[in-house]
């Protein structure tokens, strides 16, 4: 009897879990398209041809169903836009007799547990910026969710990306013999892992006032990959980053040289 009231205890607060991850769902995707009408930007709800049109991180070659999902393009601050949330799955198909779960937002952070148990109903697990999907026993699927921004480039420009230094931290790297482009300034080369077949480019496009506002913005991922600059983080899209996110790129954008434009830019 107790088991039987557990369980419906359960069940109960799973389905309002699910209710109000839709919820919040319907009003991430209205928020983002009530910004794009004010700014006269274009949205569409899903663009999948995104997914494969850039190489490299957060993108995939492996992995299934791949989504562009609340994709957002038009100008801003002259340059032109593309914006959209980007999601894969990892892990087994469905088996024919189960469905897969629609995986919804949650609130908490995924912390690396899978969901263990055995029985044969599906169940969705939901942490924010990585959703797990248990299929029945032994089945299991994870969601990962990145935010997209993409700026054209009036030129192409050599490769570069630039992002979190990681656990290691740039002392540890070098002592290990890890290669990476330095710029002279312990507290930037030490935040970012700055990766670059050209290091003259580099550190032609890390001059000091580029590294001093890098430093001051926090470290975020971006590359420049052609005529495109690039970043991503983990998460939903929420209309509030939108505009924070461009911003940020802009401003990298306004601080190219044009000297490394005129030496690197092609048409």
């Amino acid at each position: 009897m107790e088991g039987g009231i557990i369980l419906v205890v359960i069940g109960l607060a799973v389905a309002a879990a699910v209710v109000w991850n839709r919820r919040m769902h319907q009003r991430r995707k209205q928020d983002i398209r009530e910004l794009a009408m004010s700014y006269g930007w274009h949205w569409v709800e899903r663009n999948d041809n995104l997914t494969t049109r850039w190489s490299g991180p957060p993108f995939r070659d492996v992995g299934r169903d791949m989504k562009a999902r609340d994709v957002v393009s038009g100008e801003y601050r002259g340059r032109p836009f593309t914006a959209f949330q980007y999601s894969y799955t990892m892990g087994p198909p469905p088996g024919p007799a189960l469905d897969e779960p629609q995986s919804h937002p949650g609130s908490a952070r995924y912390t690396g547990n899978e969901l263990r148990g055995g029985g044969g109903h599906a169940q969705a697990g939901r942490f924010g910026k990585h959703s797990v999907a248990r299929l029945g026993r032994g089945r299991s699927t994870s969601t990962f969710h990145h935010r997209v921004f993409v700026i054209e480039l009036p030129l192409s420009l050599p490769p570069i990306s630039l992002g979190p230094e990681g656990l290691l931290g740039g002392r540890l790297a070098r002592a290990f013999g890890f290669d990476r482009v330095e710029t002279g300034d312990s507290f930037f080369d030490n935040q970012y892992k700055v990766v670059c077949p050209d290091p003259d480019f580099a550190r032609s496009l890390l001059h000091p006032e580029m590294v001093r506002l890098l430093a001051r913005s926090g470290t975020w991922s971006w590359r420049i990959e052609g005529d495109v600059m690039l970043s991503y983080s983990r998460g939903y899209m929420r209309a509030t980053l939108v505009q924070r996110q461009l911003d940020a790129m802009c401003d990298v954008l306004d601080l190219i040289p044009g000297d490394v434009w005129h030496t690197y830019g092609v048409p």
